[in-house]
């Protein structure tokens, strides 16, 4: 059996995670979800939960505070509504937080603007008729990305150089 630990990796459960995560929870490695961003931080094993989480367990599944959680909570960026323990009033998070995270992440991870996650969020709670508002969010958004990734390029490649003249002096 295997679970995740801390971010977004992978180890064998007798490798130190948290009892009450091997008690809980059953994970099974699916896919890997590359959609919006290829980088490592994106990359994410999706897991099969099989019961609600607390919110401790959110943030240890996700890399995220529960302090962080409950922000995105407040600020409207999360898809489906946490459910609350009637008794204690407990968050209980799903599978569907989980992936909802994830992406968020991976848009977070890129640069995107929390207002412009909140505005994408919107946007899928009004229905399928706001699919070409979404999607044209997303291609703003990847063509800052885009812009942001050619500058850092010729910033490494000045980088090179540097090393290259550096190294020509030995």
């Amino acid at each position: 059996m295997f679970g995740p630990v801390g971010r977004l990796g992978l180890v064998h459960k007798h490798n130190q995670l948290p009892l009450a995560l091997e008690h809980t929870l059953s994970y099974i490695i699916q896919s890997v979800d590359v959609d919006i961003c290829a980088g490592v931080e994106c990359m994410v094993m999706q897991q099969v939960v099989e019961q609600s989480l607390t919110i401790q367990q959110m943030a240890e599944i996700t890399g995220l505070s529960a302090h962080t959680l409950r922000y995105y909570e407040r600020a409207g960026l999360l898809h489906d509504l946490v459910d609350r323990n009637q008794q204690n009033g407990y968050r209980s998070y799903t599978q569907r937080h989980i992936n909802w995270i994830h992406f968020i992440k991976c848009l977070r991870a890129t640069g995107m603007p929390i207002r412009d996650i909140r505005r994408y969020t919107e946007l899928l709670h009004q229905g399928d008729h706001t699919v070409r508002d979404r999607l044209n969010l997303l291609k703003a958004h990847r063509l800052r990305v885009e812009q942001q990734l050619t500058e850092v390029q010729q910033h490494l490649e000045a980088v090179k150089r540097k090393i290259s003249y550096y190294e020509t002096l030995d």
